[in-house]
């Protein structure tokens, strides 16, 4: 009877019943491990917040100082000059009046006697000095007048007005085609060339120095036939210079050609 009173105690039992009863009574929701990142999460944002609210604070601080030099620049330039005070200096002494310089009359024997006494000199001296005036006075410089002379031969580009034959060159070539024989020994040698005669013109419009400026060689006589019928040429129209007849050098070419 003894023996069945006697619990039956089980220790292993026991302690698997009891440490299954304690995780049974565990709560997943008070579970402090599961909330941990949500806690740090919260530590981190306030953190950053005090970070910036102290950044913010100085900022504010600087910006104040800022603000209070400037109005404080702004006040100093605003107060008014203050002008020195016056000081007491003794005015200025008045200016002296100027003496007019006093002119006494004098008779005027007194100022012919004198006048006589100042410019008294010998009469040598006074030719001397008048002289001497003469030969250092300026003499006003002479303007040489170019004279013209009238017996001056002008080239061509030197004219106003150049000399013509009467009619033009067209007559003038008319002319020398019309009074011109072909020499009889430069056509039985078929000679041809281009002779070049150089003559003057008058005031007059005669044709004067009648001369061959450049030949023809070989020419069987056709440089004398140009020099002939050119003497033999009419007046011309002399060349003006200044509304003035003036003597005219001028060169033409006469061409020998059979035909």
């Amino acid at each position: 009877m003894e023996e069945n009173k006697r619990p039956n105690i089980n220790l292993g039992k026991k302690s698997g019943e009891v440490s299954g009863g304690l995780e049974d009574k565990k709560n997943p929701k008070v579970d402090l491990k599961r909330q941990s990142g949500l806690f740090y999460g919260i530590g981190m944002i306030i953190s950053i917040s005090l970070m910036l609210m102290a950044f913010e604070f100085n900022v504010m601080q600087s910006l104040s100082a800022d603000s209070l030099s400037l109005k404080k620049a702004v006040e100093e330039e605003d107060k008014p000059i203050e002008t020195p005070p016056p000081t007491d200096q003794p005015p200025p002494p008045p200016p002296q009046a100027i003496q007019a310089p006093e002119i006494k009359e004098v008779p005027d024997e007194k100022k012919v006697e004198k006048f006589i006494e100042e410019t008294k000199e010998t009469p040598t001296k006074q030719v001397e000095v008048t002289k001497a005036a003469e030969e250092t006075s300026t003499k006003a410089p002479e303007v040489k007048v170019e004279v013209e002379d009238d017996n001056k031969i002008f080239n061509p580009h030197e004219l106003q007005e150049q000399a013509e034959f009467m009619g033009g060159q067209k007559e003038f070539y008319k002319f020398l085609a019309e009074n011109i024989k072909y020499p009889k020994m430069a056509r039985r040698q078929g000679i041809e060339g281009t002779v070049y005669l150089e003559f003057v013109i008058e005031k007059d419009g005669l044709l004067t120095d009648v001369k061959v400026k450049k030949p023809i060689a070989n020419d069987g006589g056709c440089n004398d036939e140009a020099v002939r019928v050119l003497k033999t040429s009419p007046k011309w129209k002399a060349a003006k210079q200044r509304g003035k007849n003036v003597r005219q050098k001028m060169v033409i070419p006469v061409k020998f050609k059979l035909g």
